[in-house]
Parts: structure tokens; C-alpha cells; sequence
């Protein structure tokens, strides 16, 4: 866009809704997402349906959006960047990655794109869900290192989701299908990243979510 207007200085607004894929946007989140328009160029931001989260958690959380203003205020930590998903696409926009159905014995590489800003980190996590517990032959590694699986983290969120009474049947994972993983910090670059995920059992699995969580 930016080539297309040439020499005319108008400004472009980076948009999103208030939710990414089936979960409702948080105070992580935005910031994460804030954080990665901001890197493609944005000169600003547009949160399309804002005040409708008054139909979803009670009222209007306008202190949600402080600091994401500026570049460098959106970028606190924590962040919660999400790999795109299926739901709510349109055609003329990058398609969804998930969910994916990973054959057995199979394979799924996924991009984990993260802007400079979010960098360097204390702490980094990352929630699959869709996988029982029950497969053990699960592999998940991040840029050729191999993750270390949490067992006893079954929480199906790394932050606090805000969902309502009228949100769709089984948007939240069930606990003994959300899988967390730990990775040294210093696995992770600016730029590019990439996820791969295995499946080693002996029957198929689909992958529904997966999040990253920076500290």
C-alpha cells in the first residue's frame, strides 16, 4: 500500500477485531498484535468492534488499550502472539493455518513470526491444543530444537481468556487436550521462527490452537 500511494503522505492504520480465531482478545494479546502491526509499518492503530466486548465481558475494557499507542509501549511485556486459525477468514486475507490434521507419523511446520520489539525475553511458553494427553509419541520442536513438554500444566490458556455465556459450545480447549511446552529464551529470534510439530502415535491427531506466550 505504502508503494502504491507513492509520494502522498497519507497515513495507514494497522486493523484487527476483538477476537483471533475462536479466543476473545486480552490484554496480551493486543499488545502482541499491536506490536506486529506496528513492525509491518502501521502508523497507527484501528480495533474494529472495540465497545462490543461489552456484549462479551460486561463492559468496555478501555484500560486494555493504554500504551497501545506507541510502538514502544505496546511491546510490554507479556505477550501472547497466536498462530492464525481457519475461523472468520476471508478471501483476500493470508489464509489460516489451523486447525491441522497431522497424519501419524506426520508432520506440520508453522511460522512464529515475532517482532524485534518483543525481544529479548525473560521466559518464553507455547500452548498446543487439540492433543490429548493420552498421546505420549508427540514431538514438538521450535527452529530444530526439541521443547520440553510440561505434563502437569493442563491449563488450556497461558493468560486469563474473558469469555461470556453466549460464547460458542466448546470454544475453550479441554485441559486434558492443552499441552504447554518451555524453551530457552535464546531460541528465539526477530524475524522468522518455525514451529514443527510430530506426531508420533499410531493414529491422527488435528492440532486446533497453538499460542506463544513471552515474558
Amino acid at each position: 500500500m505504502r508503494t502504491a500511494l507513492g509520494e502522498r503522505a497519507v497515513p495507514i492504520y494497522g486493523g484487527f477485531d476483538i477476537e483471533h480465531g475462536a479466543q476473545r482478545h486480552s490484554p496480551e494479546s493486543l499488545r502482541a498484535a499491536v506490536t506486529g502491526l506496528y513492525a509491518s509499518g502501521a502508523d497507527g492503530i484501528n480495533i474494529f468492534n472495540f465497545p462490543c466486548m461489552i456484549e462479551k465481558v460486561g463492559a468496555v475494557p478501555y484500560d486494555w488499550l493504554l500504551g497501545l499507542e506507541s510502538p514502544a509501549t505496546a511491546a510490554r511485556k507479556p505477550l501472547l502472539f497466536s498462530v492464525p486459525t481457519t475461523r472468520f477468514r476471508r478471501a483476500y486475507e493470508l489464509p489460516g493455518l489451523l486447525p491441522a490434521r497431522v497424519a501419524a507419523g506426520g508432520t506440520v511446520t508453522l511460522p512464529l513470526p515475532v517482532p524485534a520489539a518483543a525481544l529479548p525475553i525473560a521466559r518464553g511458553r507455547i500452548l498446543v491444543t487439540g492433543v490429548p494427553h493420552a498421546t505420549k509419541d508427540f514431538a514438538v520442536k521450535l527452529n530444530g530444537q526439541a521443547l520440553e513438554w510440561l505434563p502437569k500444566q493442563k491449563s488450556p490458556e497461558l493468560f486469563v481468556e474473558f469469555t461470556g455465556p453466549a460464547d460458542l459450545p466448546g470454544r475453550r480447549p479441554a485441559p486434558e487436550a492443552s499441552r504447554t511446552y518451555r524453551f530457552d529464551p535464546a531460541l528465539l529470534h526477530a524475524g522468522e521462527n518455525v514451529l514443527e510439530i510430530t506426531n508420533g502415535a499410531a493414529t491422527e491427531a488435528e492440532v486446533q490452537t497453538v499460542n506463544l506466550g513471552l515474558w
